[in-house]
């Protein structure tokens, strides 16, 4: 067909049609009709995919773990007297894109009994009181469950009344002294605990008081010993102990004490075999002392045979122990036979 003489293809178009509008040469394909429809068509698919998109993103994990059960805000004229459960169990779903920021550690249960009435109870147990570094749980992450639901808790109201204060000791003294006395200041306290438990309390010890090798008296501080779930009724009172020592040296008669006879090169013979002895030293250790335990020795090293009269044997004795006096001396008879090695 002949093209009119006063219509030129336009370069840049190849088809040779003519740009009309805002399509230009695409709406001969037939993208401006129904425009309005297609475009709310286009926004609803971008708008599907914008949510679909971080839902396959936000793939979850659920874990399940122990964690720390922790009672607060409880009265203080009132102490829990039955025995809860250190952990409880946690089963959580997690995103996975911040699954990598949640550390179990720091999830805690927390019980809280401001509002508490003494007696027996049931405490209920919901995702309120998961909490995580102290504050609440973060966003994205969902509790399941907590278990066990409910904690079984005895509250008891808390009572005083003065017991005795009695003194306690470890270690021994120095060889010699003995404990005259010890005296609490003051020698009773004023103690609060359960009204159930209080009854069976009728005094309280200090914690040991270390004495070893003690040889004066002292005054040291005293820290009370408290039953568990009791405290001060006055949290600043302070405790002392007066220790009074003593040197105790006693005496004591031993009879018929063993001799031995050592370092002979030749046979011999003796009378008596067996002397007597008064000795004085500390209490503690002459007490442990007898006829058993304690020996005389007479040393024979280089005696030659002959004749000798009135040796006196060494007894072997503890430290801080001496003789007052030993008896009777012993004779010796050294013979010219010579003993079989």
């Amino acid at each position: 067909m002949e093209q009119p003489k006063n219509t030129k293809p336009n370069p840049s178009d190849s088809t040779g049609w003519k740009k009309t509008g805002y399509f230009g040469s695409w709406s001969r394909l037939g993208f401006s009709e129904n425009l309005n429809l297609k475009l709310l068509s286009l926004f609803l698919a971008i708008t599907i995919w914008g949510f679909v998109a971080p839902q396959k993103r936000g793939e979850s994990t659920e874990f399940k773990f122990f964690t720390p059960l922790v009672l607060k805000n409880i009265p203080p004229s009132m102490a829990i007297t039955s025995d809860p459960p250190q952990s409880v169990n946690v089963h959580l779903r997690v995103p996975r894109y911040i699954l990598a920021d949640i550390n179990s550690s720091q999830f805690q249960v927390v019980m809280d009994l401001s509002n508490q009435l003494p007696g027996r109870f049931n405490y209920t147990l919901d995702v309120r009181n998961v909490t995580y570094r102290n504050e609440k749980v973060p966003d994205g992450v969902e509790i399941l469950q907590v278990s066990p639901v409910q904690i079984p808790l005895t509250l008891e109201e808390m009572v005083s009344r003065r017991v005795p204060l009695r003194a306690k000791y470890s270690g021994t003294l120095a060889k010699g002294y003995e404990i005259e006395r010890i005296r609490m200041i003051p020698s009773t306290l004023e103690l609060m605990g359960p009204r159930t438990r209080m009854e069976r309390v009728k005094e309280v010890f200090i914690k040991p008081l270390d004495l070893q090798d003690l040889n004066a008296s002292v005054e040291m501080l005293a820290v009370p010993d408290l039953p568990p779930l009791f405290r001060l009724a006055n949290p600043n009172e302070q405790f002392m102990a007066e220790v009074a020592v003593v040197y105790m040296p006693q005496r004591v008669n031993l009879q018929n004490i063993p001799v031995l006879f050592e370092n002979a090169a030749y046979s011999w013979r003796a009378n008596p075999t067996h002397i007597n002895a008064k000795m004085i030293g500390p209490a503690a250790v002459v007490r442990l002392m007898n006829e058993k335990n304690v020996v005389a020795v007479v040393d024979l090293k280089g005696l030659e045979p002959g004749e000798y009269k009135g040796l006196e044997p060494q007894l072997e004795l503890p430290p801080y122990v001496r003789i007052l006096r030993q008896w009777p001396k012993v004779d010796v008879v050294i013979l010219k036979s010579k003993r079989q090695p």
